[in-house]
């Protein structure tokens, strides 16, 4: 009896449909299929793949989270907490010192407190944008603040009509804000990667009320629109919200 003929392949367009609707809480799915045979492998690798991979999930898949084990949100190290298969290689490690603020898609901010303020000398703080994924790191130039006081930052997309899916390759801005203890003013840099520079301070609201008290951040940044939102705490008044909003 002749063996049966084997049933007809299927078409690219509907293999890569199926892989499309692998669950995305899980990378390493999409890892072994792409180990099944080298058509799969190149259909997972192609460029319009990951675009609509995410266009169809929406949501970005958390891979883990950083946290650090201090109380205030402003002294020491952050740490890798994985919540999937997904585990740091050991050359990319997070950076030793430095303090995650705020993270964007693929890419995370950190900051290091170089110096205090004092009388006689700025404060003098470094950030950079690092990429777990690829290792990838953008170093900030050094940014001179010239008050004391509570400060934050957040991680902005920096593309025109960008719709978030894939943007962690693109230009980004970083917003700094920070309270003016001693003249009770919320000011703001803006650094814009385009260009490698950080803007003069802006000056945004009075916080007459609240400055002596504020003694650190609570949290991201959150964006809506073209406003990010900055979250600050005081012994006596709670929470105290910031706006700024970009040009």
């Amino acid at each position: 009896m002749q063996p049966q003929p084997p049933p007809p392949a299927l078409m690219d367009e509907l293999i890569e449909e199926i892989l499309l609707r692998l669950p995305p809480n899980d990378p390493v799915m999409l890892f072994r299929a792409a180990l099944v045979c080298k058509n799969w492998c190149r259909l997972i690798a192609g460029s319009g793949f990951r675009r609509r991979f995410r266009k169809i999930h929406r949501m970005t898949p958390v891979l883990g989270f950083l946290y650090r084990e201090d109380f205030f949100l402003t002294f020491g190290e952050s740490d890798f907490m994985s919540t999937s298969t997904f585990r740091l290689p050991h050359d990319k490690i997070v950076p030793s010192r430095w303090v995650a603020v705020d993270a964007l898609q693929s890419r995370i901010l950190f900051k290091y407190n170089m110096s205090p303020f004092t009388d006689n000398d700025p404060a003098r703080e470094e950030h950079i944008v690092w990429n777990p994924i690829t290792g990838e790191m953008h170093r900030l130039p050094v940014l001179s603040l010239h008050t004391r006081g509570a400060r934050t930052a957040a991680l902005i997309c920096a593309t025109a009509g960008c719709d978030h899916l894939n943007c962690d390759k693109g230009p980004f801005s970083v917003v700094c804000v920070g309270i003016d203890q001693d003249r009770g003013l919320a000011h703001a840099f803006v650094y814009s990667s385009e260009n490698d520079v950080w803007s003069e301070p802006s000056k945004l609201i009075s916080v007459q009320n609240y400055h002596h008290n504020v003694h650190s951040t609570r949290g991201p940044s959150a964006h809506v629109g073209n406003a990010v939102f900055f979250e600050f705490h005081s012994y006596k008044h709670g929470n105290l919200g910031v706006q700024s909003r970009q040009a």
